[in-house]
């Protein structure tokens, strides 16, 4: 389970072939509660869903940051940069899955209506209910600001252990 700062408006479901559910847990050694989120799919699926939702969450710190050198933002206007953010990098990720191959569409249409993974999920939590989002206030151009930068986000490729130059540096 990750910290639930989790990023709305990015769905992982969307894109990245993981169901997403929100719970609430009980630390016994801080004596309160937290949330937290799981992601089920495969490994290669949830370790990209990871992957991206760490990347994300350094971006919105650094595009927020030298957003708010410029110029002050309420806690409404940072608010909604980072949704905005969030909104325009989800609009750039489906327009690229648009036009590289509809495939990756249909396997995304069947995956949301996968019966495997529904019962899966539904043993895991057999309490499992939806929730109504709450509302929240939008500064709209604090908002179209960071769907701005949302756009330009390029996702950088993972550095992993596996590969590479076998520990020698010089030939």
């Amino acid at each position: 389970a990750v910290p639930l700062s989790w990023l709305p408006g990015v769905s992982l479901v969307e894109h990245f072939f993981v169901k997403v559910i929100h719970t609430n847990e009980w630390d016994v050694h801080k004596n309160t509660w937290f949330q937290s989120i799981e992601l089920i799919g495969t490994r290669e699926n949830v370790l990209m869903a990871d992957y991206v939702y760490h990347f994300l969450k350094q971006q919105l710190e650094y595009w927020l940051k030298d957003t708010l050198e410029r110029m002050p933002l309420s806690r409404i206007a940072r608010k909604s940069f980072r949704l905005g953010m969030l909104h325009g990098f989800s609009e750039k990720l489906q327009t690229a899955q648009k036009v590289s191959d509809s495939s990756v569409h249909k396997a995304m249409i069947l995956f949301k209506k996968d019966p495997a993974l529904e019962d899966y999920t539904q043993k895991l939590y057999p309490d499992l209910k939806s929730r109504a989002r709450n509302s929240i206030t939008i500064d709209r151009n604090a908002f179209a600001t960071g769907k701005k930068v949302g756009k330009t986000i390029v996702l950088k490729k993972a550095v992993s252990e596996e590969g590479g130059a076998s520990g020698k540096l010089l030939t």
